[in-house]
């Protein structure tokens, strides 16, 4: 009785299968975590490189300096949530990874090779609240996106 009310204890003060863990004070990075960093980069590599025409010059700037803010701090939150950016982070929502034979997609049948990984992706609350949410599934092959499907947006 005395070993199962010590491991009952133990179980409860100190449950490693969470994100955090007291015993060894750091925390425990999932593969979603993984994939919502990947994510992350791959956004911000797009955002950085892609022609936005209708940014000013002065959007411009103000969305490089929160870009680079980004790369620096995984869990930096917009300074400006009136930006027009939707960046992948700890909110977002992932499922998988997924099997692509449930899928009729055939872009992502023909791209797909073993060993890589199908996820479901949603943005966070406030995205969505800001007319910035994206919804969609990504597929991951050595720990970079091949593809992606964006499958709702606001």
């Amino acid at each position: 009785m005395r070993i199962i009310f010590v491991s009952l204890v133990v179980i409860l003060t100190c449950n490693c299968h969470q994100n955090y863990c007291p015993q060894r004070s750091e925390k425990i990075t999932t593969r979603h975590d993984e994939i919502r960093k990947i994510m992350r980069r791959y956004w911000i590599n797009e955002y950085e490189t892609g022609n936005f025409y209708w940014w000013s010059d002065e959007e411009r700037k103000i969305t490089l300096n929160e870009l680079s803010k980004m790369k620096k701090d995984y869990y930096y939150e917009l300074s400006d949530p009136n930006l027009v950016l939707t960046i992948p982070g700890p909110g977002w929502e992932i499922k998988g990874p997924l099997s692509t034979t449930d899928n009729a997609w055939n872009k992502f049948k023909k791209e797909h090779k073993e060993g890589d990984e199908l996820f479901f992706f949603s943005s966070d609350s406030m995205s969505w609240a800001y007319l910035r949410g994206r919804a969609g599934y990504i597929l991951i092959r050595n720990n970079k996106i091949v593809n992606r499907i964006v499958t709702k947006m606001n």
